[in-house]
């Protein structure tokens, strides 16, 4: 577990970065449309302050895996893909995504990366 919290701690602070510094250019990279709105860029930033505080949590969880604040890393990590899965199928499929496209978050290395980490990734 302690490559699945170093890798994520690299994966969600460069993640979270980008949303806090560039939020319309990372956002169109992961769905195919820049956000154009006061409001969508600020929950953009307030996004990526929530991946930053996860990255910066599992950097620091990084020499302790066994602890039941470690395992609750780990939960919460399993929680949000699923959420990131159901929410660039429902853009899709609402019309959110520019140019008539699907999410393209896949060709994002930060997603391939994180697919790769994935316990299911790796099932049989």
């Amino acid at each position: 577990m302690k490559t699945l919290h170093t890798a994520t701690a690299v994966i969600e602070l460069g993640a979270g970065l980008a949303l806090l510094c560039f939020p319309s250019a990372t956002v169109a990279l992961l769905v195919g449309a820049p956000l154009e709105t006061a409001p969508a860029l600020t929950v953009a930033r307030v996004g990526g302050a929530g991946l930053l505080a996860l990255g910066v949590a599992c950097w620091l969880s990084r020499g302790d895996t066994q602890s039941r604040a470690a395992k609750g890393l780990i939960a919460a990590m399993l929680l949000r893909r699923p959420g990131f899965r159901r929410t660039r199928l429902w853009t899709s499929r609402r019309g959110v995504v520019a140019s008539g496209g699907s999410p393209r978050g896949d060709d994002c290395l930060v997603c391939r990366v994180a697919v790769a980490q994935s316990p299911e990734s790796h099932a049989g």
